[in-house]
């Protein structure tokens, strides 16, 4: 066993250097094979790799690559990946392995490497089904990061989603595109989409047709018809619940507390918001778990705690920060400008205000530009003494009074 034959990495280097090179492959080659039957996938994945047999190595890999993504160390899986040589793997194989690694990367909420993986499968994606696919991954990636640009890449999608018969991607695409047209207060465009999606959703997955119902609540939670949101989110929520979907089931949590609020229940509100965190928490998900600590801070900013709403937006905000996720950064610093200036706290609000508003200028987040703008104007405290208005580059009106976020789930593309 394992232990009987342990030998020290020093006289394991001297022992390995007198080996014959084609003999060295020959015994990794076996040894990887070794580990294949007994289920140790990245163990065999690397003995094939030290064995020249790179294509080999690829197709083990990717034939559990789905329950590596979820189960494995991601951070071994993650160098696992880059081992490979593209000279060394087949196209499809090159294009495959890095659209799994932007899916590990998106999991962990490292978005810059994840764009950065999926530039790399899209030089490579040969079919208008592997470019659509690549495409909708970087718009939902660049959804935190610039909208217009998360349009840009959906209709890079949908023209080659157009031409295929994948009605169940088409649908999620649409679904997804939908949200970002929600947050841009372009609200009949999300209704298109919406109503396209469900056609194209009737023999869909559970998981599939419950983020429709989500996209659908949060539509109608913008335009204030919460009881029809309710609606919506119920259905998901028992989807999920039927499916066995833990993360799903944590995130219909999430939006059912958005409605709790709506409705003036903000008990109800904290109690599902604090049981989706704590499994966002527990899943390490920490972009979910960033617009649910901004939601805990609007419920208790809307029952007047305002103490414990800012401690929520500035945890918000610390999550934030490590990344790269503008509109709920955006959001969080609207809310600390109310709750600094229905405080009587003029000179924090209004620094508060100057950096959000930054921020959501150089995002381009034209919605969030005009909310800052009616803060501007709702609370004088924000302009005594300072030169607030020259900052001002937009003068659209926005309505409600503190920002949440219906958010949609994140999966694996």
């Amino acid at each position: 066993d394992e232990e009987t034959l342990w030998l020290s990495p020093v006289l394991r280097r001297f022992l390995y250097q007198r080996v014959r090179s084609g003999q060295q492959r020959m015994r990794h080659r076996r040894i990887g094979y070794y580990y294949r039957e007994q289920g140790d996938t990245l163990r065999a994945v690397y003995h094939l790799q030290q064995a020249g047999d790179e294509s080999a190595a690829a197709e083990a890999l990717l034939d559990d690559a789905r329950e590596l993504l979820y189960e494995a160390d991601s951070e071994e899986l993650a160098v696992t990946i880059e081992r490979f040589s593209k000279d060394a793997v087949s196209t499809h194989q090159w294009y495959k392995l890095y659209s799994l690694l932007a899916d590990l990367h998106r999991l962990l909420s490292r978005d810059e490497q994840a764009i950065a993986a999926c530039r790399t499968a899209l030089q490579v994606a040969e079919t208008l089904q592997n470019q659509a696919r690549t495409y909708r991954s970087l718009g939902r990636l660049y959804r935190q990061r610039s909208q217009q640009q998360a349009l840009n890449y959906y209709a890079e999608a949908a023209r080659r989603f157009e031409q295929l018969d994948a009605s169940h991607e088409f649908a999620e695409m649409l679904k997804d595109r939908a949200w970002v047209y929600i947050e841009r207060n372009e609200y009949d465009a999300a209704s298109v989409d919406l109503k396209r999606a469900q056609a194209l959703a009737v023999h869909a997955s559970p998981m599939i047709k419950a983020d429709i119902h989500d996209v659908q609540a949060s539509l109608y939670y913008y335009q204030q018809a919460y009881r029809d949101g309710l609606r919506h989110l119920r259905a998901a929520l028992s989807l999920r619940e039927e499916s066995g979907d833990l993360l799903g089931v944590a995130k219909s949590q999430t939006n059912l507390g958005l409605v709790f609020s709506a409705l003036d229940d903000h008990m109800s509100a904290v109690a599902v918001y604090k049981e989706a965190l704590s499994a966002y928490q527990h899943l390490g998900n920490r972009e979910l778990a960033a617009t649910t600590l901004l939601n805990l801070g609007m419920a208790y900013h809307l029952m007047d705690d305002r103490i414990q709403a800012i401690l929520y937006y500035e945890e918000t905000l610390v999550l934030c920060e490590e990344t790269n996720w503008h509109v709920t950064a955006a959001r969080a610093y609207s809310n600390l400008v109310e709750a600094y200036a229905e405080s009587g706290e003029g000179e924090v609000a209004q620094q508060t205000w100057k950096t959000g508003m930054m921020l959501a200028r150089d995002a381009g987040l034209d919605s969030e530009v005009a909310y800052f703008v009616q803060l501007l104007e709702q609370f004088p405290i924000l302009q005594q003494g300072t030169d607030a208005e020259s900052d001002v580059t937009a003068s659209d009106e926005t309505s409600g009074v503190v920002h949440g976020a219906v958010d949609d789930q994140v999966k694996a593309t």
